[in-house]
């Protein structure tokens, strides 16, 4: 597996989440070969590899574990099989003899160019997590056979487990969240826009906004909220914070929100939803294939 694996990234959550459910296969030699560094700027990532991979029962596959090698690429019923899941996307040269899985979500219906020849030549098999993902590839010409849609999961037990609501220094009963990049891809300026003519400083309301990483419009627009006496109050979170704490974040939320222009997947959403939170979403792309509309509700594509 390549990729990044000890950072505070979506993708290097995905890959530890692969590789700490592979392990439970006997027959699979398993191996890592991170893109981060392994002293890792966060170490929640890194501990939560190295706990939860010894914690794993002695009859399920501590054994298995205890016999994986950190070598370049896992080895399946006689095929040396690598991973690839990382941003950027690596676009070298595969082994010889190997089959490359190229894992890539996509939040665009146009692909980059130069990922053609790679995803064309080199891949032996594209993963997407989406059928917006799929679409947006076979529309640019990547061969509908060699991609396979395999949706991100969330692991249902911790998120009910009964944990208290993280802290918030707020006295509003109700609130909204949003969790994600301050980017406009992501639709956050669409929210804060929508929030902040909807409602006022007078609502028992609050929005509560986590995010540690994006563009500058952002935190701008939150400034001049909170300079504003009359506008509706505003919780903004931006430190990274442990899976736990993730948890009760969600946890001390009333609805989740997500107004996005374009995505691969949606993780937060569906995190969001195993907390039992109902979501906001706009109706189009990848929350289309794991959000019932008896559950969700749903805003128009707009620009």
């Amino acid at each position: 597996m390549e990729g990044s694996f000890f950072e505070k990234s979506g993708f290097a959550s995905v890959n530890r989440k692969i590789f700490l459910s592979l392990i439970r296969y006997k027959n699979l030699d398993i191996s890592i070969k991170p893109t981060d560094h392994l002293i890792a700027q966060d170490v929640i990532g890194l501990e939560a590899l190295i706990v939860y991979s010894l914690s794993i029962s002695e009859d399920s596959s501590r054994k298995t574990y205890s016999g994986a090698k950190l070598q370049k690429s896992v080895c399946y019923k006689n095929k040396t099989v690598v991973f690839r899941n990382s941003w950027p996307p690596i676009l070298s040269d595969k082994p010889v003899g190997t089959v490359l899985i190229h894992h890539q979500p996509w939040e665009f219906h146009a692909v980059p160019m130069n990922w053609m020849p790679y995803l064309h030549n080199i891949t032996s098999e594209l993963w997407v997590p989406s059928y917006y993902c799929k679409n947006s590839y076979i529309s640019n010409g990547v061969a509908q056979s060699k991609i396979h849609v395999i949706p991100h999961g969330v692991i249902i037990e911790n998120y009910r487990a009964e944990l208290q609501p993280l802290a918030l220094p707020t006295r509003k009963t109700f609130k909204f969240l949003t969790i994600g990049g301050m980017l406009r891809r992501k639709g956050t300026d669409i929210l804060l826009e929508a929030y902040k003519n909807l409602f006022s400083s007078e609502y028992d309301v609050t929005l509560i906004v986590h995010s540690i990483y994006g563009e500058a419009f952002g935190e701008n627009i939150i400034k001049e909220m909170k300079a504003n006496e009359t506008a509706p109050e505003i919780i903004y979170i931006n430190y990274p914070m442990s899976d736990m704490d993730m948890i009760r974040l969600y946890k001390s939320a009333d609805v989740y929100v997500s107004p996005y222009r374009g995505e691969g997947f949606g993780i937060t959403i569906l995190e969001a939803m195993a907390s039992g939170l109902p979501p906001i979403v706009t109706k189009y792309g990848p929350s289309t294939d794991f959000c019932p509309e008896d559950c969700v509700f749903c805003r128009s594509l707009c620009n």
